[in-house]
């Protein structure tokens, strides 16, 4: 099975609620970001898949935000719970691994 298929299947087959690596609240991941960027800009989650830090970052509104995730289902179950505000965000379904093949 290649990396997007299994990161479709667990997105599928659990809510993201119940993944090992859920936060309700990302709190560490935001203080990180407003240490070394207080002011906003542009930013990156990459990996971001169904996580809540997106939401975060479009309502604080001085991000430009854009996630990157290899799970097609995993973006579309953000951008769902986003609704209109999901219109902020470029959404990028992608494998990392393969940035090469982005840059080019």
């Amino acid at each position: 099975m290649d990396r997007r298929s299994h990161w479709d299947n667990v997105y599928h087959t659990m809510q993201p609620t119940d993944v090992s690596w859920f936060e309700a609240e990302p709190t560490t991941s935001l203080a990180l970001i407003n240490s070394v960027a207080p002011i906003g800009g542009r930013i990156i989650d990459v990996g971001g898949g169904a996580s809540l830090l997106v939401d975060r970052l479009v309502a604080a509104e001085n991000w430009e935000v854009t996630v990157l995730d290899v799970s097609a289902t995993a973006l579309e179950l953000a951008h769902a719970r986003l609704r209109e505000k999901a219109n902020r965000v470029q959404w990028i379904q992608a494998d990392i691994t393969g940035v090469k093949q982005l840059c080019q």
